[in-house]
């Protein structure tokens, strides 16, 4: 604000006292509150867009988790299957029975497609954009032969898939167990 007594332009202000006084504005209230607003506005901006950032990160987070639990859904169910067996499951070249030999499993079963021709879906949860899946890999199954008793010790990788509620959200996990299946007493004569 400037104070200009005998500006043309200025309009009269009439004061308390009934005095009158010329005031003429420049526009400098203006010019300063537009130097602060464009600060203020530039941070909440970078303060929008960070809290838009991290909505999506935690979407994310959570989302993994899904299928991280998903995942151990389908392991526990593939042991739970290998459980309650009595005898040890066949395991074959292709993986038939859901169980494969130990060196004919390929190296790196990757991608959803070949998950959904080879692993064995568990129904946990609606919300997930696929069922998790599993598929098992005999390592080994040997003959342990006691004095009296018989029984196989059985040796499986279980891999499993998990999937989230968007496709591209995968966790793969594995678990490696041991089973003991027989226990058949064996005849002495």
């Amino acid at each position: 604000m400037l104070w200009m007594a005998d500006c043309e332009e200025c309009l009269p202000q009439q004061y308390a006292y009934g005095t009158e006084s010329r005031l003429c504005q420049s526009g400098v209230v203006l010019l300063l509150s537009l130097l602060i607003m464009v600060p203020l506005m530039s941070l909440g901006i970078s303060t929008l867009e960070s809290s838009i950032l991290e909505e999506k990160m935690a979407s994310n987070i959570q989302d993994r988790s899904r299928a991280f639990h998903a995942a151990e859904a389908a392991l526990k169910a593939a042991e739970s299957w290998l459980e309650r067996r009595s005898v040890p499951p066949q395991a074959s070249e292709i993986g038939e029975a859901a169980v494969w030999k130990r060196d004919d499993l390929p190296s790196a079963p990757r991608d959803g497609l070949w998950w959904h021709a080879h692993g064995v879906a568990v129904e946990i949860d609606q919300t997930l954009s696929q069922p998790p899946r599993y598929i098992i890999e005999e390592y080994s199954l040997t003959i342990q032969e006691g004095e009296s008793v018989e029984s196989m010790i059985g040796i499986y990788r279980i891999h499993a898939l998990g999937v989230g509620r968007r496709a591209t959200t995968q966790v793969r996990i594995q678990r490696v167990i041991t089973l003991e299946y027989g226990a058949a007493v064996r005849n002495l004569d």
